[in-house]
């Protein structure tokens, strides 16, 4: 069962990365995403380069609406047209619930990625799925903001085989699998698998 969430999640990770590339060609100004703000003066870019025309330069504590990530740098809206202001000059702003979130994984050695996934109470099933990413020492935002759909009923911080619930808690990433031996651009470890692999439902089963 735990091997079928991981890859459930895992799948739901490839769907949106997907949609992010696809995301990524769109050069509108409108869908602001999060606010991020200047820790030193910072050159906004015509592009997504060092080398790039610089097109203005804002001061220390400047607060800007991001428009996403792409690599290194984080685009803005400048004259109505998307700009690039490098990662290393500004940090991003997180809410209270963020902030509380990610101080669960500041001390835990080796943690440089989280995905969440919170809802509105116990028993609902709609949820908001967040994924983040330490770069440069810092917690940043890895994908857009996601809406999804937990187990039938619900959460619990008890999970029995059959409830229809989620499982509250912390838990790490295995072993992904599937049925290619070797899927493009996978950096977990992988396991292809095979007519020998099972996956049980009955908790009273001796497999």
């Amino acid at each position: 069962m735990k091997r079928l969430l991981m890859a459930a999640l895992l799948a739901l990770l490839i769907f949106q990365t997907a949609n992010l590339a696809k995301a990524e060609t769109k050069t509108s100004c409108e869908a602001t995403q999060f606010k991020i703000v200047m820790k030193s003066a910072a050159d906004v870019k015509e592009k997504a380069s060092a080398a790039s025309k610089t097109l203005k330069t804002y001061k220390k504590n400047k607060e800007l609406s991001a428009r996403g990530r792409t690599g290194n740098w984080y685009k803005v809206c400048h004259s109505k047209k998307i700009a690039y202001i490098n990662m290393a000059d500004v940090k991003e702003v997180f809410s209270t619930d963020e902030k509380a979130l990610l101080k669960k994984f500041d001390r835990r050695k080796g943690v440089n990625q989280v995905v969440s996934v919170t809802g509105k109470s116990m028993s609902g099933t709609k949820v908001t799925i967040q994924t983040f990413e330490k770069k440069q020492g810092e917690w940043r935002r890895a994908l857009n903001k996601m809406e999804g759909v937990i187990g039938k009923n619900g959460f619990t911080k008890s999970k029995k085989e059959g409830d229809g619930k989620s499982p509250v808690g912390i838990y790490p990433f295995g072993t992904a699998f599937g049925s290619e031996t070797n899927p493009a651009g996978m950096k977990m470890s992988y396991k292809k698998a095979t007519k020998y692999d099972y996956w049980i439902d009955d908790q009273i089963s001796g497999l």
